[in-house]
């Protein structure tokens, strides 16, 4: 009876097993799993699935005889489904740890993007220096073989010469 009870607890677990005798004479008996760790660190999706591993198994009869008869096989039952209950959970905590790894990575990565594009930013803000001295002030999309381009050449200006005597813009 007792390697039948050991072989229904999970790693960590202890189980409280309880015998009473009912009023009416008949025998209750109860396995109760006490699983490890702290329930509030369960993520809210898996709690109901503790909770079902936690479920006791409860055993009536009228005759110690009777319950003994039983008991074996409905432990190997209660044991197989809360075996195959921690599987699931299991897998489904490796689902929730693989999917918060990978919303953590594409965290990370917008985190570089936006790093990349600021810096992208700053440096298209900043204009690169410009050589004027060859500078003919090309005209069209294609430079000189632009077809609409009537004059390859442009010639700028010619600079004022502000007199010595200016005191305001309006008098160069």
């Amino acid at each position: 009876m007792l390697q039948s009870v050991v072989k229904s607890m999970l790693p960590g677990e202890r189980v409280r097993f309880e015998v009473s005798q009912e009023a009416k004479g008949g025998l209750v008996v109860v396995l109760t799993p006490i699983l490890s760790g702290d329930p509030d660190a369960v993520p809210d999706e898996l709690k109901s699935l503790r909770a079902a591993l936690c479920a006791p198994l409860i055993m009536r009869g009228d005759s110690i005889e009777q319950i003994s008869g039983e008991f074996m096989t409905r432990v190997g039952d209660y044991t197989a489904g809360r075996k195959a209950g921690q599987s699931v959970m299991d897998e489904l905590l490796l689902s929730l740890s693989e999917a918060s790894k990978q919303a953590n990575k594409a965290v990370e990565k917008k985190k570089d993007e936006s790093k990349t594009k600021s810096a992208g930013k700053k440096a298209a803000a900043t204009p690169a220096p410009v050589d004027d001295e060859d500078d003919q002030g090309e005209i069209g999309c294609c430079g000189d073989s632009c077809p609409s381009d009537e004059s390859a050449e442009i010639t700028p200006p010619a600079p004022k010469v502000v007199p010595a005597n200016a005191t305001s813009l309006f008098d160069i």
